[in-house]
């Protein structure tokens, strides 16, 4: 049975969409992987969380994009494990990635893909795939609603693709790009509104969110 460490770089922890992910892609897995999450946001000891990582066979980045790119906090992992990837001369660990990002279209993600594949190079670590999901605050805000309904079931489909590489042996796929099955017309005014929900909660109106600042 194979060893799947989950490196989730989320802010928000056990209450972000990867997270919700990672959880949704283990039921997937039944029982048939032996795996663990580890939250990196906010760190202290790198030193101790690198001599687990390298214990598993398999690391599954799960990340949200931030501006095309990756949190910070995930970088200045990425810069370290390097180092310490390099100074012991590890290279037998595979390598997958999930992307989430609040626009609906998933490959949005296709940069921060790319970002963690140069990383896996970079290590002479073994790269296999990527999954960029969009629609990230829709799913994390839904996760009453089962992952097999209609509206989330093509995300459902491609962590299915997912499981079985970690189940059994590593596939090595073009990135994965996928999204919840909603229309654009009607995506945009929930996204609209979650936003100043969000906005409102923090004391601000839409005018300060449209405010152009120099």
């Amino acid at each position: 049975m194979n060893n799947v460490a989950f490196v989730n770089a989320s802010p928000r922890n056990k209450n972000s969409t990867s997270s919700y992910l990672t959880k949704e892609l283990i039921n997937i897995c039944n029982n048939n992987i032996h795996s663990k999450e580890f939250f990196i946001s906010n760190i202290k000891d790198y030193e101790s969380l690198f001599k687990k990582l390298v214990l598993f066979d398999k690391l599954v980045f799960v990340t949200p994009l931030y501006v095309d790119s990756l949190p910070s906090e995930l970088i200045e992992f990425m810069l370290r494990f390097e180092n310490y990837i390099m100074d012991k001369n590890i290279n037998n660990i595979h390598i997958y990635a999930i992307v989430n990002c609040g626009f609906l279209e998933g490959h949005q993600n296709h940069i921060a893909l790319d970002i963690i594949k140069n990383f896996t190079h970079k290590c002479n670590l073994q790269w296999c795939y990527g999954i960029g999901i969009g629609g990230g605050e829709f799913l994390r805000n839904s996760k009453s609603m089962p992952l097999r309904v209609l509206v989330k079931k093509p995300i459902y489909e491609d962590l299915v693709i997912l499981s079985d590489s970690l189940i059994g042996n590593n596939k090595h796929f073009e990135n994965l790009f996928v999204n919840p099955k909603l229309f654009r017309t009607l995506f945009i005014p929930m996204a609209n509104q979650f936003w100043l929900s969000e906005a409102k909660k923090n004391k601000l109106s839409k005018k300060d969110l449209l405010k152009i600042y120099e």
